[in-house]
């Protein structure tokens, strides 16, 4: 993901924290946390919102050509990641270290409470097909989602996580810019928590244990 607009970028990311932070009320008690905002916590890596931030219904894809919904997020603790297929290095750095943070949950014994959840921002490229041979080389148990342009964009817009589509190069290829914040959905499929960035395996494994022990 190049970063030629990095400042504005940065700004955006901004906005999708306080457009979160905004929607919510009510007060997350942790002993391991700084109440930051009467709607909000902030633990080591993450922000908690209380209530959740409530998600729309929505109708995508996932990697095996099966309809994804907001039912699907329903259940487990979903960790969302936006990104993309041709990322050269966020995306694919991301889902390798997801991998590591599903191997401390399981050490934890608490690897069956959450699922992996990978949505393209560039679903013209990333088809279910491209996403069936991608996703599982980082994980068979990670799901990987995909859907129309619209409807991609209409979901990461319920979700405040920016991205823009950069400009095509002569062979018509495109670099995309997006968060690399991650979020967590609660097991009502709404938004629990915003986990930025720097991603550290300890921390994050800490904070999610903590938030699903609620």
């Amino acid at each position: 993901m190049k970063n030629s607009r990095f400042p504005l970028f940065l700004g955006a990311i901004l906005a999708m924290v306080l457009g979160l932070i905004a929607a919510n009320s009510g007060v997350f008690k942790s002993s391991d946390s700084k109440v930051v905002a009467n709607s909000i916590v902030r633990m080591k890596v993450s922000t908690v919102l209380n209530p959740s931030k409530q998600v729309p219904q929505f109708s995508l894809l996932d990697h095996r050509g099966n309809e994804f919904t907001k039912a699907s997020l329903e259940g487990k603790h979903s960790i969302l990641f936006f990104g993309f297929i041709n990322c050269p290095d966020i995306c694919p750095g991301t889902l390798q270290f997801l991998k590591s943070v599903k191997k401390n949950l399981a050490t934890a014994d608490s690897w069956s409470k959450f699922q992996v959840i990978f949505v393209s921002v560039d679903p013209a490229r990333d088809t279910v097909e491209n996403m069936s041979q991608y996703v599982p080389y980082f994980d068979e148990e990670f799901i990987g989602v995909t859907g129309s342009i619209e409807s991609i964009d209409a979901f990461a817009k319920s979700l405040s996580m920016p991205y823009s589509l950069g400009e095509k190069d002569e062979h018509g290829n495109y670099n995309v810019d997006h968060s690399a914040s991650l979020l967590l959905a609660d097991t009502t499929g709404n938004v629990k928590a915003i986990i930025t960035q720097p991603h550290t395996l300890e921390d994050i494994t800490s904070d999610l244990l903590a938030i699903v022990s609620k």
